[in-house]
């Protein structure tokens, strides 16, 4: 095959597959019916902004997830089946790539015409054209246009029956094991975007000596730990994330077996859970494994990795 059949079957391959996307994605807003008032705005990169421009949500892959939510909301089946995490029933996209689904007990189609228009039929077979509208609809980004606009009266019927919750920006926790023993290790946790978060650690206290008896020492601790949700995200998901910290003791060896951050300066790879969904309460838990890159010589023999954990409480904000 020469290399222009060989690159002319790779355009139509990602042709191909482009096209079968469940939901592929194009820029489009979704605005009030006169146009004065953004709702969201879908761009190329699969970013949903609101109408001040912050990032609120975005579509990756058959997925549309807010950061209101701790999963996401739409997910489209390749057969163009929708599932949607506020009703209980799956919907689908018919042949007009309308969205036919049972909303409020009763089964709704809901369409955007090629002049952004849209509109609610009902069972009955009455017919309403809904206070808002859609810009720059083409058939490849129908799909995603009926979703944003489902979602934007969703939360406009979210917002007139109760008030909106902001997202959680910030998350601070307590290792509650080791606050046991006298050692109390915080962590401040800041929302960088939907699935990012830098972790700063600090902790203080006293840590048993890896001598026979009961003694123990002061010590502290610092370290920074960014994270990536790979499931759910910055409110509720599973995470992993690179930590690096800097621990000191007043006396030695604490030894590297008690699931604190060992002595010296380390490194290594964690991962945890996290969730706001529990009520008043904020629960966090990881595990990891940590690397020693300089031990202090009161640590004469140790082995060369160390597993740390913690399980924290705590509160977001």
């Amino acid at each position: 095959m020469t290399p222009a059949a060989s690159l002319l079957v790779v355009r139509l391959a990602t042709a191909s597959l482009a096209a079968a996307a469940p939901l592929p994605i194009a820029p489009l807003t979704v605005v009030a019916k006169d146009g004065t008032h953004v709702f969201l705005e879908l761009r190329g990169d699969g970013a949903i902004v609101d109408a001040r421009g912050a990032t609120v949500g975005r579509v990756e892959g058959g997925t549309v997830a807010l950061d209101e939510l701790s999963r996401s909301l739409w997910k489209v089946d390749v057969d163009g089946t929708v599932h949607c995490a506020l009703f209980p029933r799956s919907g689908r996209f018919d042949a007009e790539d309308a969205l036919v689904l049972d909303w409020d007990g009763e089964r709704h189609r809901l369409s955007v015409g090629d002049d952004g228009t849209v509109l609610l039929e009902y069972p009955s077979g009455a017919r309403r054209i809904a206070p808002l509208g859609a810009s720059g609809v083409t058939a490849r980004s129908r799909r995603a246009a009926v979703l944003l606009a489902m979602s934007a009266l969703l939360l406009e019927r979210e917002e007139r029956e109760a008030p909106r919750r902001r997202p959680r920006r910030v998350t601070l926790t307590l290792d509650g094991v080791q606050a046991f023993g006298a050692y109390f290790d915080l962590a401040s946790e800041l929302r960088l975007d939907r699935r990012w978060s830098l972790t700063l650690r600090a902790g203080g206290g006293v840590r048993p000596l890896a001598l026979p008896g009961s003694a123990t020492t002061a010590a502290w601790e610092l370290g920074v730990e960014p994270r990536w949700y790979f499931i759910g995200n910055f409110g509720t998901g599973f995470f992993v994330g690179w930590s690096t910290r800097f621990a000191r003791t007043r006396l030695g060896p604490v030894g590297f077996e008690s699931l604190h951050t060992p002595p010296g300066l380390s490194t290594g790879a964690m991962v945890g859970f996290k969730s706001v969904d529990v009520p008043i309460i904020t629960p966090e838990a990881s595990l990891g494994v940590l690397v020693p890159l300089v031990t202090p010589g009161t640590e004469v023999s140790h082995p060369p990795v160390a597993v740390a954990g913690r399980i924290g409480i705590g509160f977001s904000f």
